[in-house]
């Protein structure tokens, strides 16, 4: 049930642009709104946490 409604939020407020990294969606708002770039984790994390975290860190410096 959290994941149907984390999912239905997503979809209520886009991002300009989304990753979806092995489970992780990672979002870019490119400043508009004021909205702040963030990542959701919609499946288990798992034991390549610290490989999931260091490619999303790495994503922000690719974005527009």
């Amino acid at each position: 049930m959290q994941r149907v409604v984390e999912e239905i939020s997503l979809k209520a407020w886009p991002a300009f642009e989304t990753i979806n990294h092995r489970g992780w969606l990672i979002r870019f708002a490119d400043g508009y709104t004021k909205r702040a770039n963030s990542v959701t984790v919609l499946d288990e994390i798992g034991l390549d946490i610290e490989e999931k975290i260091t490619y999303c860190e790495s994503q922000s410096e690719f974005t527009h």
